[in-house]
């Protein structure tokens, strides 16, 4: 089984599930939440050295505070993230089934979409902590700026700014979209 930094009672614990999943059935989405949303913006050293303390049972002083306190909780909420949509649709039996009971209705996916929205804010928000820590604390994590390679080099920002609206150019700016026939 893979290291995971959270474990699915964590999960469960932690969000809007209060106790009513199957602890087998979160561990996938947090490894999937694991890779995706965390891996990225700490780099393949970290990560590694991570999951290594994590499993070997060594997890202490700068790098225990580092998943307990900025790791932990943004995990939390990407791994409730990715597992919503499949709680209403199960593959069982070689089949795919919505699942009901008698005294409720199955949420569609339309309700579920505000609840991945939300908790894909908290879970960026937590995040950004983390990059905001690494960031100001690179001397306490020297594996964060040691990837070299085909490793993945840590990601330093959360938030993209989107699309510039404002049309206020450089002269040097003007002059290529003019060249290229994007300015009049």
């Amino acid at each position: 089984m893979a290291t995971l930094l959270i474990s699915p009672a964590r999960l469960i614990k932690d969000t809007a599930f209060n106790g009513s999943l199957d602890q087998n059935l979160a561990a996938p989405y947090i490894l999937v939440a694991q890779d995706r949303e965390i891996w990225p913006w700490l780099g393949t050293d970290l990560y590694d050295k991570l999951k290594a303390d994590v499993e070997g049972d060594t997890l202490t002083g700068n790098y225990l505070t580092l998943v307990k306190d900025y790791i932990q909780p943004a995990l939390t909420h990407f791994a409730f993230n990715e597992i919503l949509p499949f709680l209403r649709v199960r593959l069982v039996n070689n089949a795919v089934q919505i699942m009901s009971s008698e005294q409720s209705t199955s949420a569609t996916a339309s309700d579920i979409k505000p609840l991945q929205d939300r908790a894909q804010a908290i879970a960026s928000f937590y995040r950004e902590r983390m990059v905001e820590y690494l960031c100001h604390n690179t001397g306490l994590f020297p594996e964060y700026s040691s990837n070299t390679g085909a490793d993945l080099t840590p990601r330093k920002t959360n938030y993209t700014g989107g699309m510039n609206l404002n049309n206020v150019y450089t002269k040097k700016q003007e002059q290529f979209l003019r060249d290229a026939g994007l300015l009049r």
